[in-house]
């Protein structure tokens, strides 16, 4: 039997919105788009997506988890969409709130024909030049079939340990994982993810 594999969340949002935002990104840093040149984008996807990605104009961090305005918004805005990216003051901030005004989600006939057992997306940006650029992305980072790099995963946790680990422990965490295979003990990765203060009869 086949096994799915194992698969980690490149973002702090609903896994929902990952393709899309993995292909935002992407799209605006490969032509350095800006929000103010960008006249609309549109997002289409199988009707999964709009039964759980709820807010067309979030108004909290919780809810711009849930939403693929602000998914796409902040990802043009901010080139990132990581844990700084959702707080409540970046989703009620003005640039954010006028861009995600002109996003639009859809269901994609096309997307919906392919069923449900995995998340696709398509990403449409229409330019005040009238430049178009698009994409289709059908699974996201992190997906047994996208794997991300290890520099990827070495940026996600620091993102995630920076809200509790040194920067020292965070280095050493990662050097010490990038070396598992050879460790004898476990208990200097311990110290490092307890900011010191691991079991001392960890083994």
């Amino acid at each position: 039997m086949k096994q799915p594999g194992i698969s980690i969340k490149p973002y702090p949002s609903g896994s929902l919105s990952h393709p899309a935002q993995d292909l935002i990104l992407d799209l605006v840093k490969e032509h350095d788009v800006k929000a103010e040149n960008i006249e609309r984008i549109e997002v289409g996807t199988n009707s999964n997506v709009p039964n759980a990605l709820i807010y067309p104009m979030p108004k909290t961090a919780l809810e711009g988890k849930f939403s693929i305005p602000f998914c796409m918004a902040i990802a043009v805005i901010e080139r990132k969409a990581g844990i700084a990216q959702f707080q409540d003051r970046k989703v009620r901030g003005k640039k954010v709130v006028e861009l995600m005004k002109r996003v639009t989600l859809y269901v994609d006939e096309e997307l919906e024909r392919l069923g449900y057992d995995q998340v696709r997306s398509r990403v449409r940006v229409k330019l005040k030049d009238g430049r178009v650029l698009e994409g289709r992305y059908d699974v996201a980072r992190g997906h047994p079939a996208k794997p991300m790099s290890w520099a990827e995963l070495t940026e996600k946790f620091r993102d995630c340990a920076g809200l509790v680990l040194s920067q020292k422990n965070i280095d050493e965490t990662i050097r010490l994982v990038e070396q598992f295979q050879d460790l004898k003990s476990l208990r200097p990765l311990m110290r490092a993810l307890t900011n010191g203060h691991g079991q001392s009869n960890t083994k």
